[in-house]
């Protein structure tokens, strides 16, 4: 009970801090103006093929496509607050003196067990706050129907919205992990600086160069948070969600996008523990 008050507490402090509270809303934002930005460029393309005389697709009127548009995009800022709050939850604790005065109360290992605890209910609240904004501008802007092409049902209304919280679901573990990489090496390093680039860089020099790695890939858990890459489940959620041909979920691809980041975040959390203690 007394460490669920921890939790409590750090999460308190995190969303008190104005710039924290802004990142919490922040994927909700992103998602909801690219939603909005691919109704006007549907509107656009829907005026001028009906200009050149050309046929408008029955599907241009239907919102889980846009839907899981918005959600990729917010997911990828999702994926970056997550990692920054992540790498600076420790050290700018350690910065402004903080810290000492919460480990007179506390051993460091539930520290930051307790700090992994409240960012992973930062971003539970925040993929929430993008899902519920998500379904509501895509309500609005678009017909949340069965995808219906030249008289034959491509996609019920139900089968798409199964699709789409199954890849938002798929998607948590790797942005839980993205937030405790984060607190891994807020952990490891000294300054905020060298934690911001810590975090970011294996990040991105990842995503850009994971076809070296082969088949591999698919065992780092990077490969399936929705930041830069094609096979996380929210930016394959963009095919899926238009019902095309060849854009099924492939075998395991949900349960591989689940359980490696799933995995890989308990080891990280066990690699910041031990580090805490040696320096304790």
């Amino acid at each position: 009970m007394r460490w669920l008050q921890w939790v409590h507490g750090d999460l308190y402090r995190i969303l008190c801090t104005r710039n924290l509270r802004i990142a919490l809303i922040l994927p909700a934002v992103a998602c909801v103006l690219r939603i909005f930005w691919s109704k006007g460029s549907a509107h656009w393309e829907e005026a001028r093929r009906i200009a050149q005389g050309l046929k408008v697709a029955a599907s241009a009127g239907n919102g889980f496509g846009p839907m899981a548009d918005g959600l990729r995009t917010g997911g990828a800022v999702l994926s970056l607050v997550a990692l920054v709050v992540g790498a600076m939850i420790w050290v700018r604790e350690r910065e402004s003196g903080v810290q000492m005065l919460v480990l007179l109360d506390r051993r460091r290992v539930l520290v930051v067990l307790s700090r992994a605890a409240a960012l992973s209910v930062l971003v539970l609240l925040s993929m929430a706050l993008m899902l519920g904004g998500a379904a509501a501008s895509s309500a609005i802007a678009y017909d949340l129907k069965s995808l219906v092409e030249d008289g034959f049902e491509m996609a019920t209304a139900t089968e798409l919205w199964t699709d789409t919280l199954k890849a938002a679901l798929a998607a948590l573990p790797g942005l839980l992990g993205s937030a405790c990489f984060g607190l891994l090496v807020s952990v490891l390093t000294s300054s905020s600086g060298a934690a911001v680039a810590g975090t970011l860089i294996p990040f991105v020099l990842f995503d850009l160069l994971q076809g070296l790695l082969g088949d591999s890939a698919r065992f780092v858990f990077v490969r399936y948070v929705p930041f830069l890459g094609e096979h996380s489940t929210l930016a394959r959620l963009t095919d899926v969600a238009r019902a095309y041909s060849d854009a099924g979920w492939e075998e395991n691809e949900l349960l591989m996008a689940t359980a490696v980041p799933a995995l890989e975040l308990l080891v990280v959390l066990l690699i910041a523990c031990l580090w805490s203690r040696r320096r304790e």
